[in-house]
């Protein structure tokens, strides 16, 4: 049996230099989600611990 590779998700403090929306303030970033349909907004609630409250 194959073993399967595990994807870690970088932790959220973590600061990536080509993540531009992570540093967004909540306000910036609610207003881009409030453009999305329900269904891709719930989808990239899985993107990040933090997009998942808003």
């Amino acid at each position: 049996m194959r073993k399967r590779a595990r994807l870690t998700a970088p932790k959220d403090d973590e600061f990536n230099p080509d993540d531009y929306i992570s540093p967004l303030p909540n306000d910036i970033l609610i207003s881009i989600l409030s453009r999305l349909t329900f269904k891709e907004a719930a989808i990239t609630s899985n993107l990040s611990r933090r997009w998942r409250y808003l």
